[in-house]
């Protein structure tokens, strides 16, 4: 059972081009288990109701997925890196907190940890 509905822009935007023309609507034609979120598409893996499914990449990492799901890597042939961008919120709630991570995100450490899990190109290019 493949599942195609999670968040169906998100789809087209990074996924879409992955896939030869043509064959979406074949995808979504033949799906079997359709939900809305990351966590109810996990569950449904570890549950036997699902056999593959697109998800985010991290949420492989989870403590609580580890034992139940892996992640098939994409190569830069199949999908283009895609840079990850942070920002800021005018309405965050603690703005000093979040400007320490994106400091970090950007310091040795934290450009190792992307790389770790596949966020970063060997060349340390934080994508």
């Amino acid at each position: 059972m493949l599942n195609t509905s999670f968040l169906q822009a998100l789809f087209y935007r990074f996924f879409l081009p992955v896939l030869k023309k043509g064959i979406y609507e074949k995808v979504v034609d033949n799906a079997i288990y359709q939900t809305s979120d990351s966590r109810t598409l996990n569950q449904a893996l570890k549950n036997g109701e699902a056999d593959v499914l697109i998800n985010w990449k991290a949420t492989a990492y989870f403590d609580e997925n580890k034992a139940f799901i892996e992640a098939l890597e994409l190569t830069s042939d199949d999908a283009k890196m895609k840079r990850l961008v942070l920002n800021l919120l005018t309405f965050s709630k603690q703005p000093a907190l979040a400007k320490k991570f994106m400091t970090f995100t950007t310091s040795s450490q934290g450009r190792a940890i992307f790389l770790k899990y596949g966020f970063a190109s060997p060349d340390n290019e934080v994508y």
